[in-house]
């Protein structure tokens, strides 16, 4: 997730390179800093021009190098964060972690290293200066940083902040949103949210294999797999085609399904291609129609019957009912003897009944609804197709109607 949205992408390789020449921030190990231009360089020394004085620096004295934006950037971040922060520099690619002095921060984004190079790798762009990673405690993400949730990618920095208390799965998100958003911006490239989020939460569980990215079978997979048995998926085009808003009003759905779709194309061996395509084809079709049907040289409702077949055999989340099983397509909470509607299934019995979040169920099909076991009791006592009338309150009003129950599929 991200608090900055920028819309674009790009595909293949290069990182910011260990210039020969250029102006350059060193940090020797001493403390000083060298804000100069680097003119020479060998395997044991550099020579930095600083104003107008040459300076010859022997490179067993260095800490770190790295652009004067990166550096100015850092510095802002240890004064924020205080005395208890270190940094490093990380190679191939170049970026730069500020991290609490007692975390095992810097050897857990060493071992990411190889999952940045492949992002490196898959897309293609040239950093003008080194992102920043900051990772800093619960509590100074929460009072310095202003971090409400375990990590966000700000794009208009370069600057990937991280809870430290969490997973390397959030910065492996924010990460792909860093290779893929740089690629997206520098070449004016818009992007669906399908594909910028879709991409983070496939790749945020991925493991290394042989140099490539291995994304496991089922990431996120369980509200899709739900989606399917309660038959509400919705249709494919008009999925991928939804706006920005349209999508986050369904977050946990939307990156499901987008993380699923994302997985069905790499399954099939055509995620690489479907990127590159996508970058010829995203500013007249932005949603990727003409680029999912171009890869898999199939129409959108061929592409989406294989799809709905790849759900199918993704794991059976456990708490889904039996087939078979009576719904409506409502989760509930049971408050003060009373039950509120706590979330409306998309494209469900519920929903076409006009069923919405905060709802309070009076009755279903005659019987007075005070908890969950009531409700599980009566639609026990239904098959699908029953026409059941309800009564809902709604803001201190009465609301009726009917709503005519599904069945739950494999």
């Amino acid at each position: 997730m991200r608090k900055v949205i920028s819309v674009s992408l790009i595909i293949v390789t290069s990182i910011l390179s260990a210039q020969e020449t250029g102006r350059r921030t060193i940090f020797l190990k001493s403390g000083e800093r060298l804000d100069g231009e680097v003119v020479k360089r060998s395997e044991e020394h550099l020579v930095l021009k600083v104003e107008e004085e040459e300076k010859r620096v022997p490179l067993k004295s260095v800490k770190g190098e790295m652009s004067r934006k990166t550096a100015d950037s850092m510095t802002e971040m240890l004064k924020l964060l205080g005395s208890d922060y270190e940094w490093w520099v990380t190679d191939s690619p170049s970026m730069v972690a500020v991290f609490p002095k007692s975390s095992d921060w810097q050897q857990r984004i060493n071992s990411l290293r190889g999952f940045f190079s492949y992002l490196a790798k898959l897309f293609s762009v040239e950093f003008e200066y080194e992102p920043l990673i900051v990772i800093a405690s619960p509590n100074d993400a929460k009072g310095k940083l202003d971090l409400t949730h375990y990590g966000y990618y700000d794009d208009s920095t370069m600057r990937l902040f991280i809870r430290s208390d969490s997973g390397d799965t959030v910065l492996k998100h924010e990460a792909v949103h860093l290779f893929h958003l740089e690629h997206s911006k520098k070449n004016g490239l818009p992007q669906a949210l399908w594909v910028i989020e879709g991409l983070a939460a496939l790749f945020e569980n991925a493991t290394l294999e042989c140099g490539r990215v291995k994304p496991p079978p089922a990431n996120r997979s369980e509200e899709t797999r739900k989606l399917f048995s309660f038959d509400a998926l919705p249709k494919l085009t008009d999925f991928i085609e939804q706006d920005f808003s349209a999508f986050y009003q369904n977050p946990a759905e939307n990156y499901s399904l987008a993380s699923c779709l994302l997985n069905f194309v790499y399954k099939k061996n055509l995620l690489e291609k479907f990127l590159k395509e996508y970058s010829k084809t995203c500013k007249d079709d932005r949603g990727g129609t003409k680029a999912l049907e171009k890869v898999f040289e199939k129409k959108m409702e061929e592409i989406e019957t294989e799809f709905h077949l790849f759900i199918k055999s993704l794991p059976r989340p456990s708490d889904l009912p039996p087939v078979d099983s009576p719904f409506i397509g409502v989760e509930t909470q049971e408050i003060d003897k009373r039950l509120r509607i706590a979330k409306v299934i998309r494209n469900s019995p519920a929903e076409r009944s006009g069923f919405k979040v905060g709802d309070i169920l009076i009755s279903l099909n005659g019987v007075y609804v005070k908890s969950f076991d009531n409700l599980r009791r009566i639609l026990s006592s239904c098959k699908s197709g029953d026409r059941l009338k309800f009564i809902l309150l709604r803001d201190d009003s009465i609301f009726e109607g009917e709503v005519t129950t599904n069945g739950v599929r494999d």
